[in-house]
């Protein structure tokens, strides 16, 4: 049985709020993606010694955290770990 999902508008806004000698900088961006039918989000506990795969852009079909370079429109890693950093490396064909 085939499913029809309805393309939607994906919509983002960011806050930036800094405080430097009682002086507030404030920005707020905002932007829409178009035409968005899947979303993927995830909690993964990462081990803090080893480098891991969190997204591979390279696959053919979509799967758990698996996508086809030209279906990815954004992406948003966080660091909810209050005792150890987070290095990123963006890497791909």
């Amino acid at each position: 049985m085939a499913s029809t999902l309805t393309p939607t508008t994906f919509q983002v806004k960011i806050t930036e709020e800094q405080v430097v000698r009682n002086n507030i900088i404030k920005n707020d961006i905002s932007f829409n993606i178009s035409n968005v039918t899947n979303v993927d989000r995830r909690i993964v506990t990462c081990p803090n010694t080893t480098s891991i795969d969190l997204i591979n852009i390279n696959g053919i079909n979509p799967g758990a955290g698996t996508f086809p370079s030209s279906s990815l429109k954004y992406v948003r890693i966080t660091n909810l770990d209050d005792s150890y950093s987070l290095a990123v490396t963006y890497s791909g064909s």
